[in-house]
């Protein structure tokens, strides 16, 4: 298996000097991970890291469930209703959405594996 991350990078003009230097980021300490075959499949494409998200988001289907609401910090007794989570989605969202700003601000996302 490779290491794998999604990291950020631009260039930039330093205002005293002039000189142009390369500002580079890693957006996730950890992510989920596709399979070899699967990261190979997503690297063919023009845009690997939308391939991605979008897998994540394949990933995330069919995963909902009902979590209690309780009317008490302690959660005892029965629940007064329950709310349906999908915490694979919630997570691809979250990647969707700093991939994005990252984007939106300049900087050249990309797969490092």
């Amino acid at each position: 298996m490779w290491d794998f991350t999604i990291v950020a990078e631009r260039s930039i003009i330093v205002k005293r000097t002039g000189e142009e230097k390369f500002q580079e980021e890693s957006l996730f300490d950890y992510v989920t991970k596709p399979s070899d075959i699967e990261l190979d499949e997503m690297l063919k494409t023009e845009n690997p890291v939308e391939a991605y998200v979008e897998w994540l988001f394949k990933l995330s289907e069919g995963k909902e469930y009902q979590e209690p609401i309780y009317d008490d910090i302690w959660e005892d007794g029965k629940p007064v209703g329950y709310r349906t989570v999908n915490p694979y989605k919630d997570y691809a969202e979250m990647v969707k959405r700093k991939v994005d700003s990252y984007v939106e601000d300049g900087w050249d996302v990309r797969l490092v594996y």
